[in-house]
C-alpha cells in the first residue's frame, strides 16, 4: 500500500498479472474512543452541509429512530448520517450508518399486493419496472428507491431550467425537447444513487460486457471499491497514433478531478466506444472539462483540437485579422464555441500556449516581451526596413494584432517579422494541428441505446460534484460563474530558447 497525492486516499496498484485490480481505500473516519467502530465516514470534498452539492447527493430518508426534539446532534453529524454513501465500504461506516443498510431498518412506504386474473393492472407493470427490477439487484429496501426517485426527478427539473435560462437569449425555436422517457429511469436511477460524495463507482454495471463486482453486494460497497475496467488500444486510430500520446491506454482506468472527487471507469473501453462521458485536462493540470457525446473519443478529441488550434491562432494575429482572410472556411458555431471557458482557458493558459509554440514556431513574433527586454534588445538592434516602401494594406492588419498585456511590448525586430508574416501570407494557413494540448480519458460508458437527455444528465451529474471550471454548459449551480481562469500574464514564463 502507499499514499496517493492526498493523504486522505490510499491506493493498491497491480502488478500485472491478469485480472488483478487497483483497490481504493477511501477515507478512513476517526473510531470511537473504544477504537471498536468509526464514528462516522468524513466526506472530503463536501466539507459544509450549506453546499449546493448536498441537494443532488443521494440520501437515506428521514430516520424514524432518530428524528425526534430529544435528540441533539451536529449539524455536521446530521449530514454524515443522512448520506447514503452507496461508495463508502461497510467498514468504514458508523454503526448507524450501517444499520441503515439493512432490507428492514426502513418500512415499505407502500406495497403491492399479487394480481389474481389474467389481467395485469396498470401500477403493478410501473412498480415492476420502476423498483421490483432495482430491489433484487440492489438488495435495497424500497423505501430507499422511492425516496431517490423524488429526489431524482428534482434534479431533472433543476436541470431543464437552468439549460432553458442558459439559452434564454436564444431562439427558443431551435431548442431540441429535452426529456427523459420513463423506460429510461430505472438505469438513471441506478447512474444517479452511484454518484457517492467522493466517488463514481458503478459496482452494479451490467451492460457493455461489464459484469457486476459481486452477486451478493448490491449497491453497498461491503469492500474497498476496485478499478476493474481498461481502455484499450486499436493500434490504427488516431488516438492510438498520436505522439506524445494523449490517452493512457491499458491502465485501470481512475481519475481524480482538481478538487479531488474520483471516477472509476464502469465498463470496459476502446477507441469504438460510443455514448460517452470524457474528461480533458489542461496541460497546466490546474483545470478539467467534461463532455459527452454519442460518438466515440477520438472525434471529439480532434474537434477539441481543431477548435482550440483555431482559437489561439486567432488570439495571437487577431479576430478581425482571422476573419478577412479569404479561403479560410468560418465555423458558423464558432461564435458560440469562441464562448466556451474552455478555450477561454487555453488561449490564456501558458502551458498550453508552449506546446502550441513548439509545434509552430512561425507565431513567436506575436508573443510580446517585458518591457524591460524590450529596450534592451531595441537598443542592440534599429529599424531597418523603410517605412516607405512598406505595405498599407500590411500595416493595416499589423495595427490589428491584439495590444500586449500591461508592461510587455514588441521588439522592432518581431514587428518586422509580423510585417513579413503577413507579407508571406501565412495568416492564410491555419496552425499545426497534429499536436494535442490536453490529456483525455473516458470515464463512464452510457447504455449503447442511452438517449440524449439520458447521457446530459450524467454528464451534469459529473460536472457538479468535480466543480470542473471550464465547463460552460452542466453545472446544476452557478458557484464558478466568476472563477479566474486566466492564471496570470499569458506571455510570462515562455521557454524561448
Amino acid at each position: 500500500m502507499f499514499t496517493g497525492d492526498s493523504d486522505d486516499t490510499q491506493y493498491s496498484t497491480p502488478r500485472g498479472g491478469e485480472g488483478e485490480v487497483e483497490v481504493i481505500d477511501l477515507r478512513t473516519p476517526e473510531t470511537s474512543p473504544q477504537g471498536s467502530k468509526p464514528l462516522a465516514y468524513i466526506p472530503r470534498t463536501l466539507k459544509y452541509e450549506h453546499q449546493p452539492r448536498f441537494t443532488i447527493l443521494p440520501l437515506f430518508p428521514v430516520d424514524p429512530a432518530t428524528a425526534t426534539p430529544t435528540v441533539t446532534r451536529t449539524r455536521e453529524r446530521l449530514m454524515g448520517e443522512s448520506l447514503l454513501l452507496a461508495n463508502v465500504p461497510q467498514e468504514q461506516l458508523s454503526i448507524q450508518q450501517a444499520a441503515r443498510r439493512r432490507l428492514d431498518y426502513y418500512p415499505p412506504p407502500f406495497s403491492i399486493e399479487s394480481n389474481v386474473g389474467e389481467n395485469q393492472s396498470f401500477l403493478k407493470q410501473k412498480y415492476q419496472l420502476f423498483f421490483e427490477s432495482l430491489m433484487g439487484r440492489f438488495q435495497v429496501g424500497l423505501k430507499i428507491l422511492d425516496y431517490n426517485y423524488i429526489r431524482l426527478q428534482q434534479i431533472l427539473r433543476l436541470y431543464n431550467n437552468i439549460r432553458l435560462r442558459f439559452f434564454n437569449n436564444s431562439n427558443r425555436s431551435n431548442i431540441v425537447e429535452w426529456q427523459i422517457e420513463e423506460e429510461e429511469y430505472p438505469a438513471l436511477l441506478e447512474f444517479y444513487l452511484q454518484f457517492d460524495v467522493d466517488l463514481f463507482y458503478m459496482k452494479t454495471c451490467s451492460f457493455g460486457q461489464a459484469q457486476p463486482r459481486s452477486t451478493v453486494e448490491g449497491l453497498f460497497c461491503l469492500q474497498p471499491p476496485e478499478c476493474r475496467y481498461t481502455m484499450k488500444s486499436c493500434g490504427n486510430c488516431e488516438l492510438c497514433c498520436s505522439s506524445p500520446s494523449t490517452i493512457q491506454f491499458d491502465q485501470y482506468q481512475r481519475h481524480r478531478f482538481v478538487n479531488g472527487y474520483e471516477s472509476i471507469l464502469n465498463c470496459p473501453a476502446t477507441c469504438s466506444t460510443q455514448n460517452i462521458i470524457y474528461v480533458l485536462t489542461c496541460p497546466c493540470g490546474q483545470y478539467d472539462y467534461i463532455g459527452e457525446s454519442s460518438q466515440s473519443l477520438a472525434p471529439c478529441v480532434r474537434r477539441h483540437r481543431q477548435l482550440s488550434h483555431q482559437f489561439l491562432h486567432e488570439f495571437l494575429i487577431g479576430e478581425t485579422n482571422r476573419q478577412r482572410v479569404q479561403g479560410i472556411p468560418l465555423d458558423d458555431k464558432m461564435g458560440s464555441k469562441r464562448r466556451m471557458r474552455l478555450y477561454q482557458h487555453t488561449i490564456r493558459c501558458s502551458v498550453a500556449i508552449q506546446l502550441f509554440l513548439n509545434r509552430n514556431p512561425h507565431y513567436w513574433p506575436f508573443i510580446p516581451i517585458h518591457e524591460r527586454q524590450v529596450s534592451r534588445q531595441n537598443s542592440q538592434s534599429s529599424r531597418t526596413t523603410s517605412l516607405i516602401d512598406r505595405d498599407q494594406s500590411i500595416e493595416q492588419r499589423m495595427k490589428l494584432v491584439p495590444d500586449p498585456p500591461k508592461e510587455y511590448q514588441f521588439t522592432y525586430q518581431q514587428l518586422a517579422k509580423q510585417y513579413d508574416y503577413f507579407a508571406m501570407k501565412l495568416d492564410q494557413k491555419l496552425p499545426n494541428e497534429r499536436s494535442n494540448l490536453y490529456k483525455a480519458k473516458i470515464i463512464a460508458v452510457l447504455p449503447i441505446n442511452a438517449s440524449d437527455s439520458f447521457r446530459q444528465i450524467i454528464h451534469a451529474l459529473f460536472v457538479t460534484h468535480a466543480e470542473t471550471k471550464l465547463n460552460t454548459m452542466g453545472q446544476l449551480f452557478y458557484s464558478h460563474g466568476q472563477t479566474d481562469i486566466q492564471m496570470g500574464i499569458w506571455c510570462e514564463n515562455l521557454n524561448r530558447s
